[in-house]
């Protein structure tokens, strides 16, 4: 979808579709990527037959690929139905993003909390911590921002685009008025 010019009312239409697919993309790279380690344990040989202490280990395993992937892949549904103009999609997007929002600002104030309970510790760790809150910050403005294309997209999404045409173009013909008689003729 090509992108409309400035003062488009089709614009944040296309601004939301991009957005959507690229946060998409971007959660379940990173929810492929959390995941490998459970791939790895599973293939690796360590196999689903746990003793009762290692069921949490799982779940802090799974959680974290399930925190990024499902989000991700709810994004991409968004963005295909978004393109073809459902409006079921605009809420859906706008349901998976809040929630997802509050879920990154509260890990965002968690990692700011262990930053400053742990100010005395290690340089290393500071410089995680500070990574850590800086990533998490830019997830924040990418998702605040897909918010906003998203609660302007109920506007957008009622104007057709130029380039579909749906059955025939009526052909106007001009009314032509009828030649008067020629001279000396009665009817």
């Amino acid at each position: 979808m090509a992108l409309p010019a400035k003062g488009d009312p089709r614009r944040p239409l296309a601004l939301a579709v991009r957005s959507t697919r690229l946060l998409g993309i971007l959660f379940l790279l990173i929810g492929t990527c959390t995941g490998l380690p459970l791939l790895m344990r599973v293939f690796g040989g360590g196999g689903f037959g746990l003793p009762g202490g290692m069921m949490a280990s799982w779940l802090f395993m799974i959680a974290p690929m399930l925190f990024y992937f499902l989000p991700g892949a709810l994004y991409m549904i968004t963005a295909v139905f978004l393109r073809r103009r459902a409006n079921w999609a605009i809420i859906l997007g706008l349901v998976v993003g809040s929630i997802h929002l509050l879920l990154v600002l509260a890990g965002v104030v968690i990692a700011a909390v262990a930053m400053r309970a742990t100010n005395g510790t290690r340089a290393v760790e500071q410089a995680v911590f500070w990574i850590l809150l800086a990533v998490g910050l830019l997830f924040v403005a990418a998702l605040a921002q897909m918010l906003y294309h998203l609660s302007k997209c109920f506007e957008a999404i009622k104007y057709a685009p130029p380039d579909t045409q749906y059955g025939f173009e009526p052909i106007v013909t001009a009314q032509v008025a009828p030649a008067p008689p020629p001279p000396g003729q009665t009817f």
